[in-house]
């Protein structure tokens, strides 16, 4: 663990999201690398699913906190891209 968030492949997270949108097909992009409540949003926002946030939980001080506050965001995120999004990737 430990990976910084990497916000210059937003662009391509992007770009991948558009590209499977517009073929039509059902792929689930998840994002995996310094995952925090910063950068939720964002990444929600360019095209991902599902994230994976070890270190923001795990390193925490309050590890059922970070969760919590976590996956309201990641909720609130998911919920506003998914009414957006033409070809829902959900599974």
């Amino acid at each position: 663990g430990g990976q910084s968030f990497m916000p210059e492949m937003l662009p391509k997270l992007r770009a991948l999201r558009e590209a499977i949108d517009r073929l039509g097909r059902r792929c689930w992009l998840q994002v995996d690398g310094g995952v925090n409540d910063k950068w939720i949003a964002p990444a929600a926002a360019a095209g991902a699913d599902s994230l994976v946030a070890g270190s923001a939980v795990f390193k925490a001080a309050d590890p059922a906190a970070a969760w919590r506050r976590l996956t309201a965001v990641a909720q609130d995120a998911f919920d506003k891209e998914w009414g957006r999004r033409a070809v829902p990737a959900r599974p």
